[in-house]
């Protein structure tokens, strides 16, 4: 049966703050602990152990914040993974990847050897709920050798994390009163599970982010390019690396054509043109040709078609405000 490692339902913050430090120096690595709440802090901590891991589950009313800096870690050179499973209530983590927010239902690991800040923050029903592992890394490091990126958000809903989830809360509720031996086989499933579906979250990962990168990468030659008329998706798949058929395959996705694309950016960039204040004596006919149109009338039709007035109207019209609040 786990064990209550600690609990706080008193009145004084400071006190609170001083208790659960004295707990995480025993059982973690130094850092600093903060209650963000303006009530009376209220916190659990139930704790079960063995040889490869210590597992704790936290419970609290008020938002409490850790937080391990580079003079920690020069103080502690313990080496240590903490996975945390959250159930409730979300945790904000500052690390290796930049600040993360990791929302019920989702797991998340960090380093004892790199600096870090871990938020808890009570969601709608007023708490948070969560699952820690303390894993030495020397034990970790065994069975995901440099494949688990720290600090971001996995869901654990299904697939290998869920079952890596469901074996430690097994191990938390049974494990002490398992042979050490199966317990150990347990843990090592788990973090095999750990690893397998943490791989899998990330080609996921990488198969959403990749397009996305790559119509970036598109875009940003387009915007560059837009006063050449010739611009076409041979040029642009040859500048950006891709074939002609995966451009439009990326179109597509983004419910677009090139012509449609192209036209709609040459039209908003003419007319941020046509607003500026500096560009108000440049002709019309020049910043059609600036903004790629073969000629004039091409663009008065195709700017009128688009914005409900010539290019001129606009002009007139914007021009009009501007001078009406320059006399106010």
């Amino acid at each position: 049966m786990p064990k209550l490692k600690f609990r706080y339902d008193g009145e004084a913050t400071r006190t609170f703050e001083d208790l659960l430090r004295v707990s995480i120096d025993e059982e973690y690595f130094r850092g600093e602990l903060f209650c963000r709440s303006i009530d009376a802090p209220h916190m659990s901590v139930e704790q079960s152990s063995f040889a490869q891991a210590d597992i704790h589950v936290v419970t609290t009313r008020s938002r409490v914040a850790f937080r391990r800096a580079l003079k920690h870690i020069r103080a502690n050179d313990k080496k240590l993974y903490l996975v945390w499973f959250v159930y409730q209530g979300s945790m904000q983590m500052t690390g290796p990847e930049g600040t993360q927010t990791i929302n019920a239902g989702n797991l998340v690991a960090i380093s004892s050897e790199a600096p870090f800040v871990a938020d808890f923050i009570p969601g709608g029903e007023g708490v948070v709920h969560a699952m820690t592992i303390n894993i030495p890394s020397t034990v970790m490091d065994i069975f995901i050798p440099d494949r688990l990126r720290l600090g971001i958000g996995y869901e654990f809903d299904d697939g290998e994390l869920n079952l890596c989830e469901q074996l430690f809360a097994l191990l938390f509720r049974t494990g002490e009163n398992l042979d050490p031996l199966i317990a150990e086989k347990m843990v090592e499933t788990a973090l095999m599970a750990l690893r397998r579906g943490a791989e899998t979250s990330q080609a996921k990962l990488q198969r959403s982010t990749l397009p996305k990168m790559r119509m970036d990468q598109a875009l940003h030659y387009i915007d560059r390019n837009l006063h050449n008329p010739a611009i076409s998706a041979r040029l642009i798949a040859k500048e950006c690396h891709m074939s002609v058929r995966y451009l439009h395959h990326l179109l597509a996705a983004n419910n677009t054509s090139l012509g449609a694309l192209i036209r709609t950016r040459r039209l908003s960039r003419a007319a941020e043109w046509l607003s500026a204040a500096d560009m108000r004596t440049v002709p019309v006919s020049q910043i059609s040709y600036m903004a790629g149109f073969k000629n004039p009338e091409h663009f008065s039709r195709a700017f009128k078609a688009t914005l409900g007035a010539s290019p001129s109207q606009f002009r007139r019209a914007l021009n009009g405000q501007l001078s009406s609040k320059s006399a106010c």
